[in-house]
């Protein structure tokens, strides 16, 4: 059951911290809010869904590189295409957003920015006449509707390409996540700085992600 994945998920932190302590690590690891969060939804996309794939394990060193990820993902991007960003506070999800947006829209110097007060920004790809959806979820609760019905999500995961932050809102509303998507979990190393992402894929993702690295396009970032 999904209370038993969670459970489960959660006691392996548990142990890790223990672990680490007993071997002599100056400071335990102690999952954050936001992580459990994202060990909430992991755990119920995963339980939800058969379509899941091995995950695809990432380095990120600067901002730049953030933003090319972003883009790497957008130059084969289609309606329907979602994509999740969950993970640390500040790890940069809105820089691989920006990053993504503004290779889909072919504008370089496009200005993106968080959605944080406003939910959501809408871009337009004139070549082919697609709008992008750059979401952020992260001020609103994980268990009303009524705050995300403004949003047209259903319409939106069908019809256009939705960059969604903080999934881990969506917990009231998981019957409207798709089976193909992209999860991305970030997590930043406190001693260096560096941001490291979890790549799973789901449905078409998973066969995406394999001819973007065959074709070198994730080289940057393995």
């Amino acid at each position: 059951s999904l209370r038993a994945v969670t459970l489960i998920m959660l006691l392996f932190f548990g142990n890790s911290c223990c672990m680490r302590a007993a071997m002599g690590f100056q400071r335990a690891y102690v999952p954050s809010r936001q992580q459990r969060h994202a060990i909430i939804m992991f755990a119920t996309t995963t339980v939800n869904t058969n379509q899941n794939h091995d995950a695809l394990h990432v380095k990120i060193e600067s901002p730049e590189t953030m933003e090319s990820l972003g883009a790497a993902l957008a130059k084969d991007s289609v309606p329907g295409d979602v994509i999740f960003l969950d993970g640390d506070l500040g790890a940069g999800k809105t820089c691989f957003s920006r990053g993504f947006v503004r290779e889909r829209v072919q504008h370089p110097r496009l200005r993106v920015t968080s959605p944080t007060f406003l939910l959501s920004n809408t871009y337009f790809c004139p070549q082919d006449e697609v709008e992008v959806h750059h979401m952020d979820l992260y001020r609103l609760s994980s268990n009303s509707k009524e705050e995300l019905e403004p949003l047209d999500l259903p319409r939106v995961m069908e019809e256009c390409i939705s960059i969604i932050e903080w999934p881990s809102r969506l917990t009231c509303y998981t019957d409207i996540i798709p089976c193909n998507r992209l999860e991305l979990l970030f997590q930043i190393d406190e001693d260096t700085e560096i941001r490291y992402a979890q790549m799973r894929p789901f449905g078409y993702w998973a066969e995406r992600l394999t001819k973007l690295k065959d074709a070198g396009s994730l080289d940057e970032f393995c």
